[in-house]
């Protein structure tokens, strides 16, 4: 392998390595981010056990949501399921086409 053919190798390996590691990060900032702009937005406390993203198809499924307000109000939802849609971030806003609760109460 020449000099140049193994310099586009390593990079294109450093590259899919970045990637990857960016998919597997990603639903634990986003499960901080959710739980951070929730007490931000008046919540005494928010916890979620676990969120899946899907970059591809634009989904997001939040298990075990628990959202308590400070005036004793409590949203509990055993799965959430979103559906983005990716357009609107050209335009700087997001549309959510969908958005579902389970075992909510």
């Amino acid at each position: 392998m020449t000099p140049r053919g193994r310099k586009l190798s390593l990079t294109l390996t450093a590259l899919l390595l970045i990637f990857l590691l960016v998919l597997v990060m990603l639903p634990y900032g986003i499960k901080w981010v959710l739980q951070d702009q929730l007490r931000e937005r008046g919540a005494a406390s928010a916890t979620i056990r676990d969120v899946n993203f899907n970059p591809f198809k634009g989904t997001l499924v939040i298990q075990d949501l628990d959202v308590r307000a400070s005036d004793g109000g409590r949203l509990r939802a055993q799965y959430a399921f979103v559906d983005i849609d990716w357009m609107g971030l050209f335009e700087r806003h997001i549309n959510l086409r969908n958005i579902q609760l389970n075992s909510a109460n």
